[in-house]
């Protein structure tokens, strides 16, 4: 979507029945451009329409938060995690819950994608630093991999920081989604993103 110039939708025009096929038919305009839309009824026709107005604003957000995301990309992945765990973690969830994701952040994160930078961080990221972490990284120096609980621990931090980035308007997708299992945010983490809301205005 981004580059395409969105103008609006106009009002639905004059809904007329045709004499040929005995068909509804209403006139309006997208971006400048003159539309016709047909149905069986008048009422199908102002349904039919009403969607494609929804269609369009969920579109028209869509492309402007690309807009946002594309004229503030600079900031890593790691920056926002630090950003996330001040700003939103600290005063809301347990000292232990806490400290475990600032450790998950500094010692899991930080040196594998770390430096993706937050708008381009995508499944394939995520997948690596699963993969890097099953073969070693353990923080107590024993050789092997982190276990599957960690793991997905980590995962679901990640899931939940990218929410908060959604809300903030600097994603526009959670690439966590995209993974076969589904990591569960703690009911904690989830009454953050009201808190995300508050924080743009």
């Amino acid at each position: 979507m981004s580059g395409i110039k969105m103008v609006g939708v106009s009002e639905l025009g004059k809904v007329s029945q045709r004499k040929s096929d005995g068909r509804w038919m209403g006139r309006y305009s997208l971006d400048g451009q003159k539309k016709y839309i047909y149905g069986k009824t008048r009422k199908q026709v102002k349904a039919d329409f009403d969607e494609i107005v929804r269609e369009y604003e969920k579109a028209k957000n869509i492309t402007d938060n690309a807009s946002n995301i594309e004229n503030d990309s600079s900031e890593t992945l790691l920056e926002f995690l630090e950003y996330w765990l001040e700003n939103y973690v600290k005063d809301s969830v347990s000292k232990s819950t806490y400290t475990g994701y600032e450790a998950h952040v500094r010692l899991h994160v930080k040196d594998t994608i770390g430096d993706v930078k937050l708008s381009e961080l995508k499944l394939d990221s995520i997948q690596k630093l699963i993969n890097i972490k099953r073969k070693g990284g353990r923080a107590d120096k024993i050789k092997g991999g982190l276990s599957a609980k960690t793991i997905k621990n980590i995962v679901m931090m990640l899931s939940a920081a990218c929410e908060i980035a959604i809300e903030e308007d600097k994603m526009i997708k959670n690439p966590t989604k995209k993974l076969k299992y589904q990591p569960v945010i703690p009911k904690m983490i989830v009454k953050l993103i009201p808190k995300a809301k508050q924080h743009l205005y």
